[in-house]
C-alpha cells in the first residue's frame, strides 16, 4: 500500500495546487491512500465545512485536523475528517 500525507494546505494557493496536481500524482505514483492536513485552508485561519468538502472532493481520502475542529462550531469529526490532538497535549504513556 502506498500512502501520501500532504502537510499543511494553506489558503487558496494550497487548495489550488492540490486541485490541479493531486489526481495526476496519485495516478503516476499509484497511491492508494491520501491524508491531508487542511486545518489552515481558509487562508491560514482554520477550515470551513465547505472547504473541507471541497478538499475531500479533490481525491483526498481523509482530512486530518490537529486543533481547528475543537475551535470550530461548524465543523464536526466524520469518517473522513479526523481530529488529532497536538503532540504536546497527548497524555504520557504509562
Amino acid at each position: 500500500m502506498r500512502a501520501l500525507f500532504i502537510g499543511d494546505i494553506v489558503g487558496s494557493p494550497g487548495r489550488q495546487i492540490v486541485q490541479e496536481r493531486l489526481a495526476d500524482l496519485v495516478k503516476q505514483r499509484q497511491i492508494d491512500l491520501v491524508i491531508a492536513n487542511g486545518e489552515n485552508s481558509a487562508s491560514g485561519f482554520g477550515i470551513t465545512p465547505r472547504l473541507a468538502e471541497d478538499l475531500l472532493g479533490t481525491g483526498i481520502d481523509h482530512e486530518a485536523d490537529f486543533n481547528e475542529i475543537a475551535r470550530s462550531r461548524h465543523l464536526s469529526v466524520s469518517t473522513r475528517i479526523m481530529s488529532i490532538p497536538p503532540f504536546g497535549s497527548m497524555p504520557e504513556p504509562r
